[in-house]
């Protein structure tokens, strides 16, 4: 099984527990968020390519009060988003926006991220940097050869950037 179907699976079996994916045009503060965490974004008519046609397609990954000391909330964040249009549209579209993976994938994020008013990082374990214009670059620093992005991933989440 391939890291994206994996990704999919686990996004499939968190719906299934969960009632189904929720709506952020339903939801309020009183909606049970957790304080801390991740959120996807689905968008109508966003599907995944073949093999799996017809499934909905991420089209958006953030994190939000993901540290221990932030005075946030994730709600204070998935509310900045209500009202805002689509996600992903560039009007303000001000957060930062990470890429982990392998950098054969790189000029795919720089050209769908290119009218991003937010910092664009790029997070990389190869020993050369790929080129990514207009991108902040860090380099993960690990022995693993594959499947890093997953401890890059786990950092990132535990606030250690």
């Amino acid at each position: 099984m391939s890291d994206l179907d994996r990704f999919y699976s686990i996004l499939r079996a968190l719906q299934q527990q969960q009632g189904g994916p929720r709506r952020l045009a339903d939801c309020d503060a009183r909606s049970g968020w957790p304080k801390r965490g991740v959120y996807f974004f689905f968008e109508p008519g966003e599907l995944r390519a073949a093999p799996n046609q017809g499934e909905p397609r991420v089209v958006r990954v953030g994190t939000h009060a993901v540290s221990a000391n932030s005075g946030t909330t994730l709600w204070d964040r998935l509310k900045q988003h209500k009202g805002r249009g689509k996600p992903g549209d560039a009007a303000g579209d001000d957060e930062p926006i990470t890429f982990l993976g392998g950098k054969d994938y790189v000029p795919l994020f720089c050209r769908l991220t290119q009218s991003c008013r937010g910092e664009r990082q790029v997070h990389y374990s190869s020993a050369k940097a790929a080129d990514a214009p207009g991108c902040k670059l860090v380099r993960f620093i690990t022995t693993q050869r594959t499947n890093w992005h997953y401890s890059c991933a786990e950092q990132l989440v535990g606030g250690n950037r």
